[in-house]
């Protein structure tokens, strides 16, 4: 289960790295 949360969790991350049009999406991709 705990997996399953890290996946999804990441999954998100990369999702939101795409629109890395916003300056707050490229900052979260920097970390």
């Amino acid at each position: 289960m705990i997996e399953i949360v890290k996946y999804l969790k990441s999954l998100v991350k990369s999702l939101r790295c795409l629109s890395i049009l916003d300056l707050e999406s490229f900052f979260y991709c920097q970390n």
